[in-house]
């Protein structure tokens, strides 16, 4: 009997220090992958294996071991705001590309309620921001203004998060300026920027 439990224990310590080593492969193999799909992501955004390595112990082991959930939430959500080309200002936008956008807003909007991390939290919301500029409609005075109103508030939120965002500050700015020149903007511009746009020091945008 004795001897029996000892080979199991042997058997039990055997598999314990496998699974060990395979899940450091894993960590290993997670760690270099989000690197090279993070410059990967900049060439090809149609790629659908982003940040998914192969993984040898699973119920995602080595993803929660590197508390990566909200990175990789934020980075995906990147992923479908790139692929919605905010910056094409066709008017009337393939509807592949009007698709991806409304994905992409659906999970900015869910990620910044509960994203605790400031600077992550204010490129989310300057997103936001700069899909709601997307809708800007040159044909509908009402819609335009919506849209920019919505816009504003999302690039004030960005700043608020993070006063470092010189992008979201840049966006804000130019977003105001936008507003400004509608003609029934003359009380919607009342608190919308606030000191977050005193700062001489701006980005670039989106």
């Amino acid at each position: 009997m004795k001897r029996a439990l000892a080979l199991i224990g042997a058997t039990l310590a055997a598999a314990a220090a496998i699974v060990a080593l395979l899940l450091a492969l894993d960590l290993r193999r997670f760690e270099h992958r989000i690197g090279a799909d993070d410059a990967a992501l900049a060439a090809s955004a149609t790629r659908h294996d982003l940040w998914r390595p192969g993984q040898a112990v699973p119920f995602g082991a080595a993803q929660g071991l590197l508390g990566l959930h909200d990175d990789l939430a934020y980075r995906h959500a990147l992923r479908l705001f790139l692929l919605g080309k905010p910056w094409l200002t066709a008017q009337v936008p393939p509807l592949q590309i009007v698709a991806y956008r409304n994905v992409a807003q659906v999970e900015l909007a869910r990620l910044v309620q509960h994203d605790t991390n400031p600077a992550r939290r204010s490129r989310e919301l300057n997103m936001l921001g700069a899909l709601s500029t997307t809708a800007i409609s040159p044909l509908d005075p009402a819609h335009r203004l919506n849209a920019l109103v919505r816009a504003t508030l999302s690039y004030r939120d960005a700043v608020n998060a993070d006063e470092s965002d010189d992008n979201a500050k840049f966006n804000l700015e130019v977003a105001l300026r936008l507003l400004g020149n509608q003609p029934t903007a003359a009380n919607s511009l009342r608190g919308l920027g606030g000191a977050a746009t005193e700062s001489s020091r701006y980005g670039v945008g989106y």
